[in-house]
């Protein structure tokens, strides 16, 4: 009964992906999965538009781990198309990990913007796992109980994957400590002021 929609831009990713020759996932799930080639933002935005149902449970945004980082998807417009995409109670997931910029803040400073409240996640690489480098995420939603209830719970998540909740950071923003940051918008952004000391 799930539904997974991803938007990816390039369409050679949807080919490798869906050809079953290096991955599996599309074709073993139980889900129905839909494609959408092209910018997320801007399919998002037309599918509002054309009247799509979206009521997105997760909305999941994982395009910031690179070196060249997409701004357009961290625009105060864009946080307006992520909140209208949601269910009541979505939740949006955003992977900020980045050896360069340190983007927690502006996304969760954007969220509130929007009327989303904001939980900080940053984990250290895991012993002996395929993937040394630390993990951060922001997690953002309508519902400050349910972003309350993901704090309380992800902990003895981390420690039921085998991994030391010691080593895992859960910081639920307050609103007091983002109001200095600018908001990015369509006009305006600044990456250079999110780039990490060398």
């Amino acid at each position: 009964g799930d539904l997974f929609r991803f938007y990816e831009i390039d369409p050679a990713v949807v080919r490798i992906a869906s050809d079953g020759g290096y991955f599996d996932f599309l074709g073993r799930s139980l889900a129905a999965i839909e494609m959408v080639v092209g910018d997320a933002r801007l399919s998002l935005q037309q599918e509002q538009e054309e009247g799509v149902e979206q009521d997105f449970d997760i909305l999941i945004l994982d395009a910031f781990n690179s070196d060249a980082i997409p701004i357009h998807l961290l625009t105060h417009e864009a946080f307006i198309l992520y909140a209208d995409s949601l269910a009541e109670d979505g939740l949006i997931a955003v992977h900020v990990s980045n050896r360069f910029f340190n983007l927690m803040h502006i996304v969760a400073r954007q969220g509130m913007e929007v009327g989303l409240e904001s939980l900080r996640i940053r984990s250290n690489g895991a012993p002996r796992k395929y993937e040394s480098l630390p993990s951060k995420w922001v997690l953002l939603s309508r519902n400050g109980d349910r972003i309350a209830k993901l704090a309380q719970a992800l902990p003895q998540a981390y420690e039921d994957m085998g991994l030391k909740a010691a080593r895992m950071a859960v910081i639920h923003s307050k609103r007091e400590a983002l109001m200095h940051i600018r908001l990015w918008t369509d006009n305006f952004s600044n990456l250079l002021s999110q780039l990490k000391p060398l």
